[in-house]
């Protein structure tokens, strides 16, 4: 079980040819010295790795939770600025902050596009290298839209019409979904985030992608909690 694991370092992580991998020590020699030598980043990368196909192996899924709970105990033990999220190594957040994105990408509810594209929002959030604010933002209001469209059943309306369907059908309250309205106009108008940077725009900071990301996420649930029946299905 641990042969598949390692051939997927090697050849996904590393991007290195499985014929050149003669001996389960040349990786572990490559792995060891990335830990002792290597740029901290490169670090949280190869755990990430190690998770994400850890996690995709039949024999290995429980092992690769339980060594994501290990790993998050030992960062916070040496107060490490950075934490797990889902399959992510991500800047620390709040625990509210954090169980609500959790509940969007763990939902058995919600649509493929409305996890994928919070998941999304968060890995261009929180890349070590080259954080991505512009695009991130761009997948949180996304992830709503997405949302939006699968309550109202229409795949074809923008995030405006779906929620005047929303605000006529759904009982939901209209100053809030006027709010989220002017959220999206604000990604639609400001920053480059819907278009391309004018002269003199500033680009959206880290702040601002880390606040679309949490702000997406409470009115995904919300909106979650208010139409779901009985049997935790979308009426």
């Amino acid at each position: 079980m641990y042969s598949t694991l390692l051939k997927e370092l090697w050849s996904e992580h590393y991007n290195m040819a499985l014929n050149k991998l003669n001996h389960s020590k040349d990786l572990g020699s490559k792995i060891e010295a990335e830990f002792l030598v290597g740029e901290w980043f490169k670090v949280f990368d190869l755990i990430q790795s190690i998770i994400f196909y850890s996690s995709r192996n039949e024999h290995l899924g429980v092992r690769s939770e339980n060594y994501r709970v290990r790993t998050n105990q030992t960062l916070e033990e040496y107060k490490s600025a950075y934490r797990f999220l889902n399959e992510q190594i991500v800047p620390i957040i709040s625990e509210t902050e954090k169980r609500s994105l959790e509940l969007v990408l763990e939902s058995d509810i919600l649509s493929k596009g409305v996890k994928e594209h919070l998941a999304t929002a968060l890995k261009l959030y929180s890349d070590r290298t080259a954080p991505d604010y512009r695009n991130s933002i761009k997948e949180s209001i996304s992830a709503v839209e997405a949302l939006c469209k699968q309550i109202t059943g229409k795949p074809k309306a923008t995030l405006g019409d779906a929620l005047a369907i929303l605000k006529q059908k759904k009982n939901i309250n209209g100053a809030l979904l006027s709010g989220l309205d002017s959220i999206f106009g604000y990604t639609s108008n400001a920053q480059g985030i819907r278009h391309s940077l004018k002269d003199g725009e500033t680009p959206p900071t880290s702040e601002d992608a880390l606040f679309m990301l949490v702000t997406c996420s409470a009115f995904i649930n919300y909106l979650t909690s208010k139409i779901v029946d009985v049997n935790h299905e979308i009426l």
